[in-house]
């Protein structure tokens, strides 16, 4: 994938595309789960004499607190990531960005226009 802006190589912006990959991946898990749960119903019933609806349910309830924790993991790594200097602009570039239409005709830049 060609990058598009300096901060791709920054640490925390890897960190932030880390943490959000998880959450994708835990996202993905959830629903799969709760598919499985469902079917699981559709199946026998949600009894406590149905082992499959039980498991299912365990699979699915622990999927949630991943994708939770997931979350949580990523709502930290953003809050880092807008917080630190190369965040800020970042959010400086997004906001000259958004105001000036030349700039908007080239989406690629460097450090040094941006720290200016």
């Amino acid at each position: 994938m060609k990058k598009v802006c300096w901060w791709e190589d920054m640490p925390e912006w890897r960190r932030l595309a880390e943490a959000c990959n998880e959450l994708e991946a835990a996202e993905k898990a959830e629903r799969e789960a709760g598919s499985r749960l469902l079917a699981s119903v559709q199946i026998g019933g949600d009894t406590p004499e149905n082992p499959s609806w039980w498991e299912a349910r365990q699979s699915y309830l622990e999927a949630v607190e991943t994708r939770e924790a997931a979350f949580a993991a990523w709502e930290r790594a953003d809050g880092a990531f807008r917080a630190s200097p190369v965040g800020q602009a970042r959010s400086r570039w997004l906001a000259r960005l958004a105001a000036d239409p030349v700039a908007r005709q080239s989406a690629v830049t460097t450090k040094e226009e941006i720290v200016s």
